[in-house]
């Protein structure tokens, strides 16, 4: 069907493998490195640095069914837990991969789409004490998504890399080095900037980050995360 205008979605996601912040991490640094790990009984767990990430269920090899919110909150409102294999299902190729994605959204008619992390949205909070290990971290998972999705330079998923305001001087290299390979756009998290009562990302501290956006006319993408509020807002 001919829509006679181009459609983008804005909110389009993909699921990460378990080296999606290993792949292009320094040696050196992989201590500091969002991870997985198996414990004494063969259970996998995911770490941020030498911190147990527990914010959500990584989808590494499954993902939540279309719908299985409202039976979760069902289930939730009777007291009863719901049975996990009924909310999940394995991954579809389009989940994973990008050449699977492009044809589902072919065939669904959509032009182009904002890539989003499912997992990378929400573990900056739990490094937001460390510049070393945020930066480290950003950096080898947006070598990661250039390489497996793109920036949508000479494509149609925009794959949105990370930024974060946690050190302005970092801040300025990340987004110079990203203007510099292209990208149209990048994800900001939606939340103050440092613990434990960080400034707005509009703080004017950081104007000198924000000119170098303005000039680059990139598009700055939030998305609903882990952004560390429930502990700012108690201690």
């Amino acid at each position: 069907m001919d829509l006679g205008f181009s459609t983008i979605d804005c909110d389009q996601h993909y699921y990460e493998p378990r080296d999606a912040f290993t792949r292009h991490m320094p040696a050196k640094q992989l201590p500091l490195a969002v991870r997985t790990e198996l414990d004494a009984d063969g259970v996998e767990h995911t770490y941020v640095g030498d911190k147990l990430y527990t914010f959500t269920r990584p989808f590494y090899d499954t993902a939540v069914k279309p719908g299985a919110l409202r039976e979760l909150l069902r289930s939730m409102k009777s007291g009863r837990v719901a049975d996990s294999s009924s909310v999940v299902q394995p991954h579809e190729p389009e989940f994973v991969d990008r050449a699977a994605r492009l044809a589902f959204m072919d065939a669904h008619d959509v032009d182009a789409a904002f890539m989003l992390p499912s997992l990378g949205v929400c573990v900056e909070h739990l490094m937001d004490d460390n510049v070393e290990a945020t930066y480290a971290n950003l950096d080898s998972f947006n070598r990661w998504i250039e390489e497996e999705w793109g920036f949508g330079v000479a494509g149609r998923t925009i794959g949105v890399p990370l930024i974060s305001l946690l050190d302005l001087d970092e801040a300025c290299r990340q987004i110079d080095d990203l203007i510099a390979r292209g990208t149209p756009a990048f994800h900001l998290r939606s939340g103050p900037v440092g613990r434990p009562h960080g400034k707005s990302p509009a703080h004017p501290d950081f104007d000198a980050f924000w000119a170098r956006v303005n000039e680059a006319g990139l598009v700055c993408a939030m998305h609903i995360a882990e952004v560390g509020y429930n502990t700012y807002f108690s201690t």
